[in-house]
């Protein structure tokens, strides 16, 4: 059965690295088999640290793993193929938009890409979807993480390499803010402002990985002090989201015991693992994000039983959420809170479909459009007024899907022509 979300990427180069950002003066030498860091680990060895002592690199993890050449042989591809969409140069028409067609999520930032092609980016305004272009020289990998501070200002995380690729949409120009980072890789994103930004990853060396915080301060980013919960050197930041103009909350796993692990920090303090329910199996978090009251949201999957997780944290304590059974086998990917109301997108592996869940009164599983037998989310975003969007990838018909809630319905996006073959990890609002 297909995983998602996968960072299954091949490094074909030995690296030796002396600092990143943060002071780090380890050797970083990878052989010519190992793999970017991954996350989910299904097949027996609960180790991250496979035998080649590489990130392990199991084949059955992949978010939106195009493993191969896409050509769009099952797209029709003539005009606009999504047959779902009304296709009118304004999508909106079947909204009940007060004050006109002038919804709060018209505008969004959704980013993605694949090894195959590279990072991609595509923003929309009220006549629809159009591809950004990539300043500077962009690696081969994709973007993983978007986030909006302003209508026309948003950052957007990457990449692998000799660099840690960082965008910056500033009016209707990306600007590249990329730093220098030999073998770090960057999942997620927070930006508060212009200059008020966090990023979260890794950085991968001989086969382990250490967390990585970043912060954008005087234009340069640096590494923040993480304290991680072992000295074993096997955990990852997956995501970060600001609680307040200074504090941030930052998830992801530990790959020694297989369990999910929540920091709590600052630029000045650095980041501090939380205490967690007790969670049993092996599981992740993979997305967080901070509602109006104040209430810390994180999803992932848990591993062992196979199923979508949730945890929540109302300024007290940290309680596992008693989510819907969408299936058998399932998992989250994203999270976005507004309004007071928590959307969690991701994949129903069992019947092969991307699913929404919504808390508004009562966690239940939203009504989906049928995008084709086999495809699956790994972003959303909510806007306060109740409309969003979601994104993923469409495998029956190798491309992008976009689906944009209005008028209490998900309905599919008209594609841009270019790039529509590249599946897209993750969405904003531009507000």
């Amino acid at each position: 059965m297909r995983k998602l979300l996968i960072l299954s990427i091949l490094v074909l180069m030995v690296i030796s690295v002396s600092a990143c950002a943060g002071g780090d003066d380890d050797d970083a030498t990878f052989d010519d088999d190992d793999d970017g860091p991954i996350y989910n680990d299904d097949d027996d060895n609960d180790d991250i640290i496979d035998d080649d002592n590489d990130v392990d690199d199991d084949d059955n993890d992949d978010t939106f793993d195009d493993d191969s050449t896409d050509d769009d042989t099952n797209d029709d591809d003539t005009g606009d193929d999504d047959t779902s969409d009304d296709d009118t140069s304004d999508d909106d028409t079947g909204d009940d938009d007060t004050g006109g067609d002038d919804d709060t999520s018209d505008n969004a930032l959704t980013v993605g890409g694949s090894e195959t092609f590279g990072p991609v980016a595509w923003r929309r305004d009220g006549k629809g979807w159009s591809v950004l272009s990539i300043p500077g020289t962009p690696s081969l990998y994709p973007l993983r993480g978007v986030d909006a501070h302003a209508p026309n200002g948003a950052f957007m995380v990457g990449g692998y390499g000799t660099q840690a690729e960082v965008y910056e949409l500033a009016g209707n120009w990306l600007l590249n803010r990329s730093f220098e980072c030999v073998s770090c890789w960057q999942y997620g994103v927070s930006a508060r402002s212009a200059q008020t930004v966090f990023t979260a990853g890794c950085y991968a060396h001989a086969g382990y990985t250490d967390t990585r915080v970043w912060q954008r301060d005087d234009d340069e980013f640096a590494a923040m002090t993480v304290t991680e919960p072992n000295s074993y050197g096997l955990c990852i930041a997956n995501d970060v989201a600001f609680i307040d103009h200074q504090e941030a909350v930052v998830v992801g796993r530990d790959g020694f015991t297989d369990d999910g692990i929540v920091w709590l920090g600052n630029a000045n303090d650095g980041f501090e693992p939380e205490e967690l329910p007790y969670i049993s199996g092996h599981w992740r978090l993979d997305a967080v994000d901070v509602c109006e009251n104040g209430d810390i949201v994180a999803v992932g999957n848990n591993d062992t039983n196979t199923r979508g997780l949730a945890v929540v944290y109302d300024g007290d304590n940290w309680q596992v959420q008693s989510l819907p059974q969408v299936s058998d086998e399932w998992e989250l990917f994203d999270v976005s809170c507004r309004g007071n109301v928590i959307w969690l997108a991701g994949v129903d592996h069992e019947f092969q479909r991307g699913v929404v869940i919504s808390s508004q009164g009562g966690w239940f599983a939203m009504v989906m459009p049928d995008v084709s037998a086999d495809w699956g989310l790994a972003g959303v975003a909510k806007a306060g007024d109740g409309t969003g969007y979601a994104v993923g990838y469409d495998y029956q018909n190798s491309k992008a899907v976009i689906l944009r809630r209005s008028n209490l319905q998900w309905k599919a996006e008209t594609l841009p022509l270019l790039q529509r073959d590249q599946p897209l990890y993750d969405v904003t609002i531009l507000r």
